[in-house]
């Protein structure tokens, strides 16, 4: 290609008329500005190659993170295994409760036990049994988790 190149700008200058000196400047000119454009391809090349190794590595990265990070198992809550956290948070979802989520059982909860009872047709005696405990499932959200 550059052999070619280089002899179709010969034939122009003879045939232009041009000396052997002009031509020899521009195939210097020419030479430079080749060995210009393969310096900075070789650099890109190298630069594109860091550059994938980099993304080699972030995509493996991502993988093993992926690997490690495993989804939590949603955890099925039924009136045995409801906790006194999770009926603050069904509590404050029904808007019977305004305290901390934090698991303690006072007299803000059960004020709000008291309530939930009475605005769901339950005997309201403030201690949250099974029925107690079975309605306030319904207002745990699984985003909550």
């Amino acid at each position: 290609m550059k052999a070619a190149f280089l002899m179709i700008v010969l034939t122009g200058f003879l045939l232009s008329g041009c000396t052997m000196k002009d031509y020899d400047e521009v195939i210097s000119t020419l030479d430079k500005r080749v060995q210009f454009t393969e310096t900075k391809i070789d650099s890109l090349e190298s630069r594109m190659n860091i550059l994938e190794e980099k993304q080699n590595i972030i995509e493996k990265t991502v993988a093993e993170n992926k690997k490690v990070q495993k989804p939590l198992a949603k955890r099925e809550i039924t009136a045995d295994s409801i906790t006194t956290k999770d009926m603050q948070l069904a509590l404050r979802n029904a808007s019977f409760y305004k305290g901390n989520i934090d698991g303690v059982s006072g007299p803000a909860m059960t004020s709000a036990i008291m309530e939930f009872q009475k605005a769901n047709g339950l005997k309201p005696d403030g201690v949250a049994g099974s029925r107690t405990k079975g309605e306030l499932i319904k207002y745990i959200s699984e985003e909550a988790y």
